[in-house]
């Protein structure tokens, strides 16, 4: 992408986000920019995994820029996140005069090779992770409310309710065996046992 291309897409991203001091989700921006008709960011299978990746690594792509470009100025800062994208006033400062963390995301971003040899099998594998990763959280998070407990509860608090509960609902000690069966379950999910 030549330097008038990508002056051209940081004017028209500042405008867009300008125009939305609540900020936009990724599917609002990129829709405007369909809207505007911008080749790179029209959809033509919106069920093509590789292509919908490659349209968020571009936008992705031109947010660090531009959010770069605006903190060398000091003309402002982008909070960048799929779900809220928000032009800020000023560069955020790191808190107590410390340097600022280092974001492997705007790594990866800015690296256009990690747009280049990508394929089809990629994206579906690192969707196929995405997704095993969410459904365990999930799992996690029903298994926790089997126990009655609140996330951030550690391994100790786990095998402690754990033990109550199967003192309760023994069938042995006349509890439910379903209820019973249940406390098992999430007792693998959160312990493996």
């Amino acid at each position: 992408m030549d330097r008038q291309a990508l002056e051209t897409f940081y004017s028209l991203l500042h405008s867009m986000l300008a125009a939305r001091p609540e900020g936009m989700a990724e599917h609002e921006l990129l829709q405007a920019l369909q809207d505007e008709d911008i080749p790179l960011f029209v959809e033509n299978d919106r069920h093509d995994s590789l292509e919908i990746f490659q349209r968020h690594f571009l936008l992705f792509h031109l947010l660090y820029g531009l959010r770069d470009r605006l903190r060398a100025e000091k003309g402002g800062d982008i909070a960048i996140h799929c779900l809220q994208i928000v032009l800020l006033p000023q560069p955020v400062a790191a808190a107590d005069g410390l340097p600022e963390l280092h974001d492997p995301l705007r790594d990866y971003y800015l690296d256009l090779d990690q747009l280049q040899g990508i394929e089809r099998s990629d994206v579906e594998a690192m969707l196929d992770r995405f997704w095993g990763l969410y459904a365990s959280y999930v799992q996690r998070d029903e298994a926790l409310a089997v126990f009655g407990l609140e996330q951030g509860a550690d391994r100790e608090m786990v095998k402690q309710r754990y033990r109550e509960l199967v003192r309760q609902h023994h069938p042995d000690c006349g509890g439910d065996p379903e209820r019973f069966r249940e406390v098992k379950d999430a007792a693998v999910q959160l312990l493996g046992r």
